[in-house]
């Protein structure tokens, strides 16, 4: 005993992760004593560290142990806020109490990992797993592990009046899903569940007849009752006729559905036809039609044009009523009528009139922009809008709006920009290039919080980057006509800006600024969020990505460039990255990247890249590159060239490795075929791991291990088999060992 114990605490120290492979089995009640008074391992425990094995033969042996050893285990699961516990802990706390508030309370932190209810030993227990589920949803809940899983599907959930109420409290606070539809309810997989369970009469209750307040008290229920009773399939555990004993046949909310269960059930309880609705929060808006408080017709003169005026202002000033009618209704209709092509086919003219009144009333242009967007585009799409409201729309801007490209005018600048006529562009391009101010603040969506680098996330949401947007329309669609006459106008609008907006500029418009010597960290960037880095550019971008690596910058939108531009221009010792590393998640992406696509575009490559030199600097200074080059070559070990390459390097620079390597599960993939040589290799790549020292020796080795073997199998690779288990005996336990050579070593 004392030399397990020394074992124990010389694995733990030196974080061996082969732990827990050596309990299977092998713990007595002395050894489990033993284990819970180890200060280190109990330690492991509290922190979360989940020995999954140690459980299981606690669980097995729990009733043998002494008094003071039960205690302590029953400690360690109630003190861990973060648990990872699954069946045999949850086992373990029903044997200690069995006590419905108690157990729900421990087993909860851990209850939604558990993915196979059948292991749970206890009804009481596998209840409380059910409720812990529908209250939070499992980090593996699907449908088919409950319902279609062979081992679940014949499992019955035996409530208690406690576990009854706990469903009903959990279920009552689910308050928007009230005010859906039952469509939009059963897509809530947890409820879909419990629709099925229900239905497939596996919810019972200890005492036989549900009491009535499981019928009264959970609206959720009710319609989900109400749901299975329409497609005849009320559960024959539950009674319909304390169900319509306790529906609120007043409350409108009780969904579409209730409008066919009164008609099928309970016709003297019919209140009048459709009365039931879905609720507010219904995304099908034909269940809850929004209405206008003015009705809106075809206009066929002015003097219909100005009614409709003056019934949009009037509308503004009134409150929605109980009878849907709104303001969203107002709009919708106005749209309905002025929306459509048979309407400007037919009064082309006076759906003009009506704009152009529209959009020289303030009140109107400012309340209804959306609108009249959408009404300029119906007109502009049947060629029946007129010249002049689209030049009266462009001079309205400055006086009426505040923000003129954002908000809901940019969608009709945006269509001119790309279906307009050279007649209407030319309003739109005198106006971007005559009028409008781009200023420094434009480039930020939230003005208080200006970052260090313009981050192309949030410039999406901004004015400049509406402007931009219109801008490379234009170069795109009347590249001559730019040039010719706006060209020298946008240049000196960059150039007005402050340094910080002028290079991100210059850079998302590179092509105008190509001469001007080196490229900035900012004009690179903006390069990035616009191109593809190539050779020629990459060289002049050198000393921008060098300062870039030097600090916190982690754009995602730039790592192809920076990737290129290391692989191409600049090696490690030029880049002179100091210590400590900034941004080192960053670095790994940037690392993992240029790895995948060395290991895909190799053969396509220049003889004279910077590849090697980089994975020798990942190696030496970041302690993840070895778990980063590895994870690529097992997902690429066909190219084994590239493979072979890399792998040299990390036997080359072993020295400078301090951290080991825990395999991650290989999959070899069936529509993909696997050569002997790539076999070979990542046979080699594990022993020469191993015998580096370099190697995690964890359940997912012993894994990977089996599916190399099973792969040389399904080849008929036989010398393979048993070169690879040569190398195998020296580290898988061997019982682990003695299974493959078994079922895969021939004679």
């Amino acid at each position: 005993m004392d030399q397990l114990n020394k074992d124990i605490t010389r694995a733990l120290f030196n974080e061996e992760t082969f732990i827990d492979d050596c309990f299977r089995n092998r713990l007595n009640k002395d050894s489990i004593n033993l284990l819970v008074n180890n200060s280190k391992f109990v330690n492991e425990l509290n922190k979360g560290k989940y020995y999954h094995n140690f459980w299981s033969e606690v669980n097995r042996k729990f009733s043998k142990l002494n008094e003071k050893t039960r205690f302590k285990i029953i400690k360690i699961i109630e003190k861990s806020s973060e648990f990872f516990g699954d069946e045999n802990t949850m086992n373990i706390l029903y044997k200690y109490r069995n006590d419905f508030d108690y157990l729900y309370e421990n087993g909860k932190k851990f209850l939604n990992r558990v993915y196979y209810p059948i292991n749970i030993s206890s009804n009481e227990a596998r209840v409380i797993w059910l409720l812990v589920n529908l209250e939070e949803n499992s980090i593996f809940y699907t449908f088919d592990n409950l319902v279609e899983y062979e081992l679940n599907e014949n499992i019955l959930f035996n409530f208690s009046s406690a576990a009854l109420k706990k469903l009903i409290e959990i279920l009552n606070k689910k308050k928007m899903l009230l005010q859906t539809s039952i469509e939009q309810i059963l897509e809530n997989e947890p409820i879909k569940v419990l629709e099925y369970l229900f239905m497939k009469n596996r919810i019972v209750y200890k005492s036989g007849a549900f009491p009535k307040y499981f019928y009264r008290d959970s609206k959720l229920i009710q319609r989900l009752l109400i749901n299975l009773s329409l497609s005849d399939n009320f559960p024959k555990v539950f009674d319909f006729d304390q169900l319509l004993n306790n529906i609120d046949f007043n409350d409108k909310l009780m969904g579409k559905e209730m409008n066919k269960f009164v008609q099928k059930f309970a016709k003297d309880r019919n209140i009048k036809s459709n009365y039931y609705i879905d609720g507010w929060y219904t995304f099908d808006m034909t269940l809850t039609p929004d209405r206008p408080f003015f009705e809106v017709q075809q206009p066929t003169d002015q003097r219909d044009v100005k009614k409709i005026i003056k019934n949009l202002k009037e509308a503004l000033n009134l409150k929605s009523k109980q009878d849907d009618k709104n303001i969203i209704g107002q709009k919708e209709q106005l749209l309905k009528v002025l929306k459509n092509s048979e309407s400007w086919k037919n009064f082309s003219h006076i759906n003009n009139y009506f704009l152009e009144e529209a959009i020289s009333d303030d009140t109107i242009l400012r309340n209804y922009l959306n609108e009249i967007n959408k009404i300029l585009i119906a007109g502009a799409e049947t060629n029946k809008l007129e010249f002049d409201i689209v030049k009266q729309y462009f001079n309205r801007f400055n006086f009426c709006l505040e923000s003129v490209l954002s908000g809901n005018n940019f969608e009709f600048l945006k269509y001119i920009s790309i279906n307009g006529t050279l007649k209407q562009k030319k309003i739109l391009y005198d106006y971007l290039f005559n009028d409008f101010k781009l200023k420094n603040s434009d480039f930020y969506y939230n003005k208080e919080n200006k970052t260090k680098w313009i981050s192309l996330e949030d410039f999406v949401n901004t004015v400049a980057y509406q402007y931009v947007s219109l801008v490379d329309d234009m170069i795109k669609n009347d590249r001559g006509y730019f040039e010719k006459n706006y060209k020298s106008k946008f240049k000196d609008t960059i150039l007005r800006l402050s340094k910080h907006e002028r290079e991100y500029m210059k850079g998302r418009f590179y092509i105008f600024f190509e001469k001007d010597n080196p490229i900035t960290e900012d004009e690179f960037i903006g390069f990035s969020h616009s191109y593809r880095i190539n050779e020629n550019i990459a060289n002049r971008a050198t000393n921008a990505v060098t300062r870039l690596l030097n600090t916190e910058f982690s754009d995602e939108f730039c790592k192809q460039n920076i990737i290129l531009t290391l692989i191409y221009c600049i090696k490690p010792m030029q880049a002179n990255i100091k210590k400590p590393i900034k941004a080192e998640s960053y670095k790994n992406l940037l690392f993992s990247s240029m790895i995948n696509y060395f290991l895909k575009q190799e053969q396509e490559l220049e003889e004279k890249n910077n590849v090697l030199d980089w994975i020798r600097w990942y190696l030496r200074n970041i302690p993840d590159a070895l778990k980063i080059v590895l994870n690529a070559i097992s997902r690429n070990i066909n190219n084994t060239s590239a493979c072979e390459l890399i792998f040299k390097e990390i036997l080359q620079n072993r020295k400078y490795i301090n951290k080991k390597y825990e395999m991650s599960y290989i999959y070899f993939r069936e529509d993909r075929s696997y050569s002997k040589d790539s076999l070979r290799l990542m046979a080699k790549v594990i022993e020469g791991l191993f015998i580096n020292g370099l190697l995690v020796i964890s359940h997912s080795l012993t894994f990977n291990c089996s599916e190399v073997v099973k792969k040389m199998a399904e080849n008929n690779y036989q010398d393979l088999i048993k070169d690879f288990l040569e190398v195998t005996k020296q580290f898988l336990l061997p019982e682990d060992q003695k299974e493959l050579e078994v079922k895969y070593l021939r004679n």
